[in-house]
Order: structure tokens, then C-alpha cells, then sequence
């Protein structure tokens, strides 16, 4: 019996240890992560109201702590860490007034990486450089082979 408890302790903890993966994910279901280490990738923009953020065509996650120079506008990122999140702000203070509630990482729970390309388009960006390559050079390949031996 004390073995069972154990091992699904043990697989209870080693879950919680894996980043999930929300960035396809509707903001909505972030709630569902609050407090927890995820993941969130998509297109930086210093343009936020309260901090720079990183869009991800579903959700918006603000990166308070981060200094605007520390990511270019406009870059692909991925982010890793703890999610926060802050609820609608009710203040008399008109620096606070208006801010919506809202998604965050803090620096000091969270990394930014630049966000790695996929394998495929970059075996795709190699193979259209080929064939640029193949035509700037057609000349030069018929010449060496004779044109009867390149005929279509």
C-alpha cells in the first residue's frame, strides 16, 4: 500500500516538473494554470500598457521586470516560468485606473528565448536557395555537358 502512495506521488510530482505548452491555447484556459511553470510562445511587442508582452495570437502575457531592450520588437520568443495572473485594477489613483486584468510572467520566475524555427523551413529555405543557384548556373551546366544531354 505504502508502495502505491509512492509511486504515484512520485508520478504526481514528476508532472508537475514539465512546463505545459500554452500557447495554442484560448486565454481563458490559462486560469487554469495560474501559479504553475508554463510555456508561451509567440511575437514580442514593447507596446504594452504595463509592460512589454509576447502575443500568441490567442493570449496576451505581459513580462513585467524585463527591461524594453532585453527582446526586439516584433521578435518570435518562447517564455518559460511561473504565470501570474492580476485581476481588473479598481483604484482612485489614475496611474492604476483602467489597467485591465491580465496575464504575466516576472523576471525573476520566468526566461525569454528566442524561438527556435522548425526543421522543415529550413530544409525548405535550403532547397529554394538551390534551385537559384541551379538557374544562375544553367548556362554553365550546358556548357560542361553538352545540350542534348540536359533536353527536357
Amino acid at each position: 500500500m505504502l508502495h502505491a502512495f509512492l509511486a504515484s506521488a512520485l508520478l504526481l510530482a514528476s508532472r508537475g516538473s514539465v512546463p505545459v505548452d500554452l500557447t495554442s491555447r484560448a486565454e481563458s484556459f490559462y486560469h487554469h494554470y495560474i501559479g504553475q511553470r508554463v510555456i508561451v510562445r509567440g511575437q514580442y511587442s514593447a507596446r504594452g500598457k504595463i509592460a512589454g508582452y509576447v502575443a500568441t495570437g490567442h493570449a496576451t502575457v505581459y513580462l513585467v521586470g524585463y527591461s524594453y531592450g532585453d527582446v526586439s520588437e516584433g521578435q518570435q520568443i518562447s517564455v518559460t516560468g511561473i504565470l501570474h495572473f492580476q485581476p481588473e485594477a479598481h483604484s482612485p489613483d489614475p496611474l492604476m485606473a483602467g489597467v485591465p486584468a491580465h496575464f504575466y510572467f516576472t523576471r525573476d520566475d520566468s526566461s525569454i528565448a528566442p524561438r527556435r524555427r522548425d526543421a522543415s523551413n529550413q530544409t525548405l529555405e535550403r532547397t529554394q536557395h538551390f534551385v537559384v543557384s541551379f538557374r544562375s548556373m544553367r548556362t554553365r551546366i550546358f556548357k560542361v555537358l553538352g545540350r542534348s544531354s540536359c533536353s527536357r
